[in-house]
């Protein structure tokens, strides 16, 4: 496991195939996510919730 304070999680994402990013629901987070996702589909990452990534 691997925290990072710093850097892209899509850029992890693509390198160890997955990566955790936080966010709180304020609205400008919720307003980039929004702005983000696009993009993010666009390179084949999903976002997906933190259980997802977990082991049964």
């Amino acid at each position: 496991m691997t925290i990072a304070t710093r850097g892209c999680p899509s850029e992890a994402a693509r390198r160890r195939g997955h990566a955790v990013a936080i966010g709180h629901p304020h609205p400008a987070t919720l307003d980039a996510l929004e702005a983000y996702l696009p993009r993010l589909r666009q390179e084949g990452i999903a976002v997906v919730p933190l259980h997802d990534l977990l082991p049964p």
